[in-house]
């Protein structure tokens, strides 16, 4: 029968891909090679039974010459082409579509959760991230992620998130990179003036000061600005909740509903001079600005700092 090339049947085309199939009408060969446009990088095929192959991400538009090889056992390889033109406008294929959307969602107890918007079929997606560019970490995730926790963040440091993802319909490549800047908010303890082995902090939902213990980010809170000296005390480990007083109780809350008004109002405090040292500070009530955040029996409460004791109660040296 001799060695011979493939024959042809029709091509089927699109914007960006032809498929066609052969057959061969002598030895049987064993292997055929694929060539994309030009003639390069060919593509063994696994098994001689594929007589038909799909070449994808191909320009619209556009007449091109395709060419399949029959490689034989001796090594004698006999090759034949067809041509074919794409469908569509003229122009390159388009690009694998990014996911889009990446934000930091929430960040706690040194970690943030990542997430972002998925806008094709993934293969699976990439993220990277570190500290002023995106190269110290790298995880490959299932292509259906959209979310992914990153820990062992610190307070104040700028980090570069990115992500990419293998596109798994159309162009089987790679997308462009999804880039966000983003600092890990400064995180602040607060050291009693009087008491400088105790620290202001959140347990049971109530404000307390204790000596330093576990969990540490009972301890550590965010400032949130709330406009001009004014802050909010958003705890660290429970993002969703700051201290405010309620009944002159210090609580670890969160709003009752979107727009609490009693809520952002008890929780919002004037950072001033420590009143029994300057070079401390002492949180003082927006809605009552004649009481203070104050320690009494090591519970908090908002209460007037009229006396040295009350004073001293109430000023406290904030740290990092």
């Amino acid at each position: 029968m001799g060695h011979v090339g493939p024959a042809f049947g029709n091509a089927v085309v699109s914007d960006h891909q032809v498929f066609n199939s052969w057959g061969v009408n002598g030895d049987t060969p064993s292997a055929f090679r694929v060539h994309p446009n030009p003639r390069a990088s060919a593509e063994t095929l696994p098994d001689t039974v594929l007589n038909g192959y799909t070449w994808s991400n191909l320009p619209s538009g556009t007449l091109l010459t395709f060419t399949v090889d029959c490689v034989y056992p001796d090594g004698d390889v006999r090759g034949a082409s067809f041509q074919a033109r794409t469908t569509g406008p003229l122009g390159p294929p388009p690009a694998a579509r990014a996911p889009s959307g990446l934000h930091v969602a929430t960040y706690a107890n040194e970690t943030a959760t990542l997430a972002w918007t998925n806008n094709a079929g993934y293969d699976k997606v990439l993220l990277r991230w570190g500290v002023g560019a995106p190269d110290d970490s790298q995880t490959d995730l299932p292509g259906n992620s959209t979310r992914r926790d990153v820990g062992g963040l610190t307070s104040s440091h700028a980090y570069v998130f990115q992500v990419k993802a293998l596109q798994s319909e159309g162009p089987h490549d790679y997308t462009a990179w999804t880039k966000i800047h983003w600092q890990a908010p400064v995180t602040w303890k607060f050291r009693s003036a009087n008491f400088p082995d105790r620290y202001l902090r959140h347990r049971n939902w109530l404000g307390e000061l204790t000596p330093p213990d576990h969990p540490a980010d009972d301890f550590r809170f965010t400032l949130l600005d709330r406009g001009g000296d004014q802050v909010a005390l958003q705890s660290v480990n429970y993002p969703d909740r700051c201290l405010r007083h309620q009944d002159f109780r210090i609580k670890l809350q969160g709003p009752a509903g979107a727009g609490d008004p009693t809520w952002v109002d008890d929780s919002t405090f004037h950072l001033v001079d420590g009143l029994a040292d300057a070079g401390g500070v002492s949180l003082r009530s927006k809605n009552f600005p004649d009481r203070y955040l104050r320690h009494r029996d090591f519970k908090l409460y908002l209460e007037p700092a009229v006396d040295p004791t009350a004073r001293a109660d109430a000023t406290f040296y904030r740290s990092n």
